[in-house]
């Protein structure tokens, strides 16, 4: 499962930054995304660590996860909303 999902995320990553962006920076703007999501990456599991050491629990590490996953659906959902109306609110 685990190959299927890696083999089936790059072409799809590609595709929907193309819908999400535009052809316009396209390279550029994947480049943003992709030093925000290698430092993420990296300090995620750090701070996921910390946070245990300090709290004692996985708890407040499993909300704030799903937290920032919410928030990045409701990213999402905002940017195609905005795409959709053509920027106007």
């Amino acid at each position: 499962m685990t190959g299927i999902t890696l083999g089936l995320l790059s072409p799809l990553h590609g595709l929907f930054a193309t819908e999400a962006y535009g052809e316009t920076r396209l390279g550029t703007l994947m480049g943003v995304q992709q030093v925000v999501a290698s430092v993420s990456g990296a300090a995620g599991p750090w701070i996921a660590g910390l946070t245990f050491d300090l709290v004692g629990s996985y708890s407040l590490v499993l909300i704030a996860s799903a937290l920032l996953q919410l928030g990045g659906i409701g990213f999402l959902i905002a940017q195609r909303r905005a795409r959709a109306t053509g920027g106007r609110s």
